[in-house]
């Protein structure tokens, strides 16, 4: 019987799979086995172990919770003040909630991102134009509704709104 027994965390690669595996290079390891008969003649052969060892990452997870996310939503009346550019904003940070594995958590933050497919239709229609509303993410990591042009998407469109996060979930 061959006991595997890990005492530290193992580095695994950082990739799509986070509970991926890795196992000990190939021929660095053998497993030996002896064959002896009755008047002492022997025989061996040998298992490269090494790849038959294997250590299984644990890896983060992170889930998500809608019903603890708030709801933006701008009242497009206008005041005499700021007219229709409006913004509010609400912590989404508390919809989220994971654990770092038993590798430990890493230095870094945990951070927040939009991501959107540019050129995306909203599914919102501009009121001037009657134009649909496609959605764009730019170099800021922002998220732009914008309006299109001859029921096409428009990268340069005129923005209809905004979306942005905070490093700490703040969506504005």
């Amino acid at each position: 019987q061959v006991t595997l027994t890990q005492k530290t965390a193992i580095k695994h690669p950082v990739d799509s799979d986070p509970d991926d595996a890795v196992s000990i290079a190939a021929n660095k390891i053998t497993l030996e086995a002896t064959i002896t008969d009755r008047d002492s003649d022997t025989d061996t052969a040998q298992l490269d172990l090494g790849p038959k060892l294997s250590f299984k990452d644990d890896g983060p997870t992170a889930t998500v919770d809608p019903t603890k996310a708030p709801t933006l939503q701008v009242d497009e009346t206008a005041s005499q003040t700021t007219g229709l550019n409006k913004a509010v904003s609400a912590e989404f940070a508390a919809a989220f909630s994971g654990s770092a594995g038993a590798d430990g958590s890493d230095a870094a933050p945990s951070g927040y991102a939009l991501n959107v497919t540019n050129g995306t239709a909203s599914g919102l229609l501009d009121t001037a134009t009657g134009q649909a509303i496609y959605l764009y993410l730019n170099a800021n990591g922002v998220v732009e509704g914008r309006v299109g042009s001859g029921d096409a998407a428009n990268a340069n469109g005129a923005v209809a709104f905004a979306v942005a996060v905070s490093s700490t979930g703040q969506v504005t």
